[in-house]
């Protein structure tokens, strides 16, 4: 991940950064020593140290997926042997990394019961059983791609936005009603795998399962107000073909 933040007031010569995981770093044990250079990798107290430099922003890799690190920072001037720590209120945060991205996206969608008023969505399993699937909902137009993209390290629920669709699902099932807006309209789908939860959520956004059915037009109000064809003058014989009267 990446790890940033805003150069010190005053102005500093560079910073010590510690990572350390399941637990924030705990002071002094874990305060840089004065005088003492360090460089990524070294162990103070109960933490590593991820970064040592003049720069504000970094990568910090080899980390394991869909865990909480914890990071502090101190500012330093000079260096080598004059190297001095400001170790009074580091500056302190923490982020999860992501979980490992799913490996498939599910079968093909399949559209049932449908009313003026919603359809049954259904789909086969992802291969690799995937944590749940995040479903989107277009109205007269497929979902464009990336802008539609769901976004990891984010948790959506019903009725969210995501670029120019709607989210209906976010869930383990593989099957579910849909209740809709519009009768006589066509909505487009899009159904993303994904892994974790909360903060380490990671979704497989390469080539979404899509699909598309409609609503119902609404039903007429009344059947016909007259069945009796015999009133009609010459019954109902006179509308049949020659053939079947001949029959009768």
């Amino acid at each position: 991940m990446t790890v940033s933040f805003s150069p010190a007031a005053g102005g500093a010569a560079g910073y010590l950064v510690l990572r350390k995981t399941g637990s924030p770093p705990s002071f002094p044990s874990d305060n840089p020593v004065q005088a003492t250079a360090y460089t990524a990798g070294n162990s103070i107290g109960g933490s590593t140290v991820a970064y040592s430099g003049s720069g504000t922003s970094f990568s910090d890799t080899g980390l394991s997926p869909a865990t909480t690190y914890y990071y502090a920072v101190f500012s330093y001037n000079g260096s080598g042997v004059t190297l001095n720590y400001l170790t009074t209120s580091p500056l302190s945060n923490n982020k999860s990394t992501l979980s490992t991205a799913p490996i498939a996206q599910p079968g093909s969608l399949t559209f049932t019961n449908p009313t003026i008023n919603s359809v049954t969505i259904s789909y086969p399993a992802a291969t690799g059983s995937p944590s749940g699937y995040l479903v989107l909902r277009k109205q007269g137009s497929a979902p464009v791609f990336p802008a539609d993209n769901p976004v990891s390290g984010t948790t959506y629920t019903a009725n969210n936005i995501i670029g120019g669709s709607t989210v209906v699902y976010s869930g383990n099932a593989l099957t579910f009603a849909d209740p809709l807006p519009s009768s006589a309209t066509n909505y487009f789908y899009a159904v993303f795998s994904y892994n974790g939860s909360g903060a380490t959520i990671n979704y497989l956004t390469l080539s979404p399962q899509q699909g598309y059915s409609f609503t119902l037009q609404t039903e007429p109000s009344a059947q016909p107000a007259d069945s009796d064809l015999s009133h009609r003058s010459g019954g109902l014989e006179q509308y049949l073909p020659p053939c079947q009267r001949q029959a009768r």
